[in-house]
């Protein structure tokens, strides 16, 4: 399973840019990618995107940062040695949807597969098999398990807000990942935060 988490400049992967990729293989947690993308000169830029994850103009069109199709081609060889590549996150539909999307744009030729875990679905079979009511939105009636919600729920402090990096994403997400799975800790940086008692196993 491979997590991974992307920084972009909006919304729409046909009309917007990654700006930072990264990943992380959950079996091996010590292998991890990580590469901030130079967006290319017809990228659409949604201001609220970059308030969202707190990149700049200047950082984003930075000329010695690797281009889309060096960092896509550098990314494909991590990717080799994985065995199990089906991609999880907090959002991955948007992530793959993207990362598929700039894969067309580089001609490269990679199959991306359809299946993915997304976090959510975790964490709101835990919150019923705890008999835990699931917060809900008092219009929509929908679920509020929004990402810091659900890492409140597993004991961790919320992803850095702005984001600036992919990389967060990717390491809170898979510390996330293994508490809600597992019941137990992955990650040496998130060792002093405790796992809640219910989902010990």
């Amino acid at each position: 399973m491979i997590i991974l988490d992307l920084e972009t400049t909006g919304t729409d992967p046909q009309k917007h840019a990654i700006i930072d990729l990264a990943a992380m293989d959950f079996d091996n947690p010590s292998y991890v990618f990580h590469q901030p993308v130079r967006i290319f000169s017809k990228a659409e830029i949604q201001d609220e995107a970059l308030a969202y994850n707190g990149f700049t103009l200047e950082e984003i069109k930075d000329p010695k940062r690797p281009s889309l199709q060096q960092v896509l081609s550098a990314f494909i060889s991590w990717l080799e040695p994985i065995k199990d590549r089906t991609f999880a996150g907090q959002n991955p539909d948007f992530d793959v949807n993207f990362l598929e999307t700039a894969l067309k744009h580089c001609q490269f030729e990679i199959p991306l597969s359809h299946r993915k875990l997304d976090q959510h679905t975790l964490a709101y079979t835990a919150f019923l098999k705890l008999n835990k009511d699931i917060p809900l939105d008092e219009t929509t009636k929908q679920s509020l398990l929004n990402s810091d919600a659900i890492m409140e729920f597993v004991g961790l402090p919320p992803e850095p807000k702005p984001h600036h990096s992919a990389l967060n994403g990717v390491l809170w997400e898979a510390e996330a990942f293994s508490r809600l799975i597992y019941g137990k800790n992955l990650l040496p940086r998130f060792r002093s935060y405790k796992l809640p008692t219910y989902l010990k196993k």
